[in-house]
């Protein structure tokens, strides 16, 4: 839901610099209301790869000034390595919201099923696919072709791609790392797409929003392109609470002024910012879209089973 990649280090300060200027301190959603303590708010670590941790938090100020904003709440953003250790750092109340891509949420979920969707984070698209793009006129006809060849994922594609393209990997017996010859990582997926048709690379992996675009912005080389798998659909993004570690008055208080972020322009350039293009109430079938997912895309692990000490989920 945040950007999964840190981009050129002037980007960042760009962005930090933006959030100082347009965002001082003012009237708040909770005006009149004390603030309560502070809140620690774990991240996955898999939203920014490879990205030194002064540039994270710097690249969080947009996330962290939302929610003093929206909701009268001030906060302190950690990062968690990976989902199972978010999760357990959410269920034991180290932290009291966490931000997790919606597959890793399905994932540590059920684990730890006290955990619950707070809110979720949308794209132009309120579903995510990802798409493997090959040249019309090349020899590639399936999964299969791939190996020993040059593959596209490029640095701003979302986590939901590279789970994908892995995937895809160790269904043909290994791991993308080992199947394909090299792995490279653009800046932009329409650089990855370009570098297909011009036959730098021999495929590439990009979100269906990119696949969309080039096909507007770019209609010669598109149709030199074709898709040659397209994803199941993933969740959105969540920010999540544990059961009974909030009080309902705050659950709703944060829930409330982070959905109306975009009814303001300070809201909307926050949430522009942060890659998200709105802030909405879970929806009524996101718990189906979780256990397909994880149905899909099982965890890592070849077994995570239910934390034996974690309340089962409230009907």
């Amino acid at each position: 839901m945040l950007a999964n990649r840190s981009g050129p280090l002037a980007l960042g300060l760009v962005c930090v610099g933006l959030a100082v200027a347009l965002f001082r301190p003012g009237p708040s959603a909770a005006q009149g209301k004390a603030l309560p303590k502070a809140l620690q708010v774990g991240v996955v670590g898999t939203m920014f790869r490879d990205t030194p941790e002064p540039l994270v938090q710097a690249l969080l100020n947009p996330m962290r000034r939302l929610l003093e904003l929206q909701a009268g709440v001030s906060s302190r953003f950690v990062l968690s390595p990976d989902f199972e250790r978010l999760g357990r750092q959410l269920k034991d109340g180290k932290v009291q919201l966490a931000v997790f891509h919606g597959f890793e949420f399905a994932w540590a979920q059920q684990k730890f099923p006290v955990l619950r969707p707070l809110v979720v984070a949308v794209t132009k698209q309120r579903q995510l696919h990802a798409r493997l793009v090959v040249h019309r006129d090349g020899d590639i006809a399936s999964v299969d072709d791939l190996k020993g060849k040059t593959v596209a994922l490029a640095s701003d594609c979302r986590e939901h791609c590279r789970l994908f393209l892995d995937r895809c990997c160790q269904g043909c017996g290994q791991p993308a790392a080992d199947f394909l010859a090299n792995l490279v990582s653009p800046s932009e997926s329409t650089q990855a797409l370009d570098d297909l048709v011009t036959g730098k690379v021999e495929a590439a992996v990009v979100d269906e929003n990119s696949w969309q675009e080039y096909g507007r912005q770019r209609p010669r080389c598109f149709a030199q392109l074709k898709s040659l798998q397209k994803s199941e659909s993933f969740p959105p993004g969540v920010i999540a609470y544990c059961a009974g570690r909030l009080d309902e008055a705050t659950v709703r208080r944060i829930r409330d002024g982070l959905v109306s972020a975009r009814q303001s322009s300070r809201g909307q350039t926050l949430l522009d910012m942060c890659r998200i293009a709105a802030i909405e109430r879970v929806p009524a079938n996101y718990g189906k879209l979780l256990s397909n997912i994880a149905r899909v895309y099982p965890p890592p692990a070849a077994d995570v089973k239910a934390d034996p000490k974690a309340a089962p989920p409230t009907p």
